[in-house]
């Protein structure tokens, strides 16, 4: 008998911990999205005429790993957008000499990462995901920090840029080089 009420206890523990996984599955489903995206050939001409642009403003440019994953994370949807592939490029751009500023000397830098998506419309409904997406997710506090720095999503036909920078007074420079590439 004692043996039967082992077993039964054991299959009872097993079915409770099925159940309790099922529950934390419903109640907390994360719904992650893998983008894999290729690289669709040559530059866009929005692209080479920013990074003209940028030479002339005595900007360095660096193309960093093209293995990086560009994420996001929705809280309020749970939903978590992950852009993978040849499709997704990362670019870092730092001026060459300072602007004067209250605070003293400031080198100007931001990053741009490029998503190349095969048609126009695409881009544009992942621009609005991206856009009410939280950037990060703290899986430490399980709570969603939005990311503070600044950034700006512009979409020129079947193209995304995403640019983001360091800090709050260097919007301007993302704005006005996010312009220049919205235009055709």
């Amino acid at each position: 008998m004692d043996a039967f009420k082992k077993r039964r206890w054991a299959i009872a523990l097993v079915l409770t911990a099925i159940i309790a996984v099922i529950i934390w599955f419903t109640l907390f489903p994360s719904r992650q999205h893998q983008i894999r995206l290729t690289h669709q050939g040559d530059n866009p001409p929005s692209l080479e005429r920013l990074f003209k642009q940028l030479e002339k403003d005595k900007f360095t440019t660096e193309q960093r790993s093209s293995s990086e994953t560009l994420a996001f994370y929705r809280c309020e949807t749970k939903e978590d957008y992950r852009f993978t592939g040849s499709g997704v490029r990362h670019f870092y751009f730092n001026r060459t000499f300072p602007i004067r500023s209250p605070i003293g000397n400031v080198y100007p830098d931001f990053h741009l990462y490029v998503l190349s998506f095969e048609t126009e419309q695409q881009a544009s409904a992942y621009a609005i995901k991206i856009n009410a997406a939280k950037r990060y997710y703290d899986s430490n506090d399980d709570k969603c920090e939005f990311d503070k720095a600044p950034w700006k999503i512009v979409t020129n036909g079947p193209t995304l840029y995403y640019l983001d920078t360091r800090a709050q007074m260097l919007i301007d420079f993302i704005e006005q080089y996010g312009k220049l590439l919205e235009k055709e």
